[in-house]
């Protein structure tokens, strides 16, 4: 699961991101349009403030 320094799946309003990461690994056929990396930059902006465009990501 992919990992900010915490859990997506600790309670927490992000853990609906989890939902997303999932569906598109064990279901990528059906999820192929949906874009977890967009949803989660504007999750973190909306809720966290957080400016995308102004962090490191470090994907696998």
């Amino acid at each position: 699961m992919p990992n900010d320094g915490e859990s997506w799946d600790y309670p927490a309003p992000k853990w609906v991101l989890s939902l997303y990461w999932l569906a598109k690994v064990l279901h990528p056929d059906l999820f192929q349009d949906v874009d977890v990396q967009k949803i989660a930059d504007e999750f973190y902006g909306k809720w966290y403030g957080i400016d995308p465009g102004k962090v490191t990501y470090r994907g696998s």
